[in-house]
């Protein structure tokens, strides 16, 4: 680490980080934002989820935003924090548009499967939810066992909501993988 880089707090914040730190640690970034050299993505990334943590919904989302202007074929879970503001509003659609993107960002990044597919099912919009779905037991990087608790809890342990080409698909991967 340079010794005289502004980032340094920021990039020391961890998960239990006090609603103070993270108020500091958001100004602080603020008075150097405008060189692109200064902070990271892994610091706008921590202090976007932090934010959010803290229910600062429009820092978050200022902060998620430069993650994925600037970084942002490797800010997937940025755009899903974004999405997640836009369904918080009610605006499915923008959820949709988010969660898509971070499927486009990281193919094989479940979470961005989940959240679209949730979007789609609550939208009654069921054969882009199968498709969503098979897309994700397909491609994910997740253990199988992944699986079985994504596809619990999107549908509050109703198997019999899971589109038969998804479950299909799911008992061809554990064929493969577990024989």
């Amino acid at each position: 680490e340079v010794p005289d880089r502004q980032g340094s707090t920021v990039s020391q914040l961890g998960p239990g980080a006090s609603r103070k730190a993270v108020l500091q640690a958001e100004k602080q970034m603020r008075a150097a934002m405008n060189d692109r050299d200064t902070f990271s993505y892994a610091e706008f990334a921590n202090l976007a989820h932090l934010l959010m943590r803290y229910r600062r919904y429009n820092s978050a989302r200022e902060f998620a935003v430069i993650c994925d202007a600037r970084f942002g074929q490797i800010a997937a879970p940025e755009q899903l924090l974004l999405g997640d503001l836009a369904a918080r509003e009610g605006n499915r659609e923008g959820a949709s548009i988010w969660f898509e993107r971070a499927r486009s960002s990281a193919p094989t990044y479940g979470p961005a499967h989940i959240k679209a597919a949730q979007v789609c099912k609550a939208s009654g919009r069921l054969a882009e939810y199968a498709s969503v779905m098979t897309d994700y037991v397909r491609v994910t990087d997740e253990p199988v066992a992944a699986h079985v608790e994504w596809l619990g809890q999107m549908d509050g342990n109703d198997v019999s909501f899971i589109p038969d080409e998804v479950e299909r698909e799911f008992e061809e991967i554990c064929t493969v993988e577990f024989g």
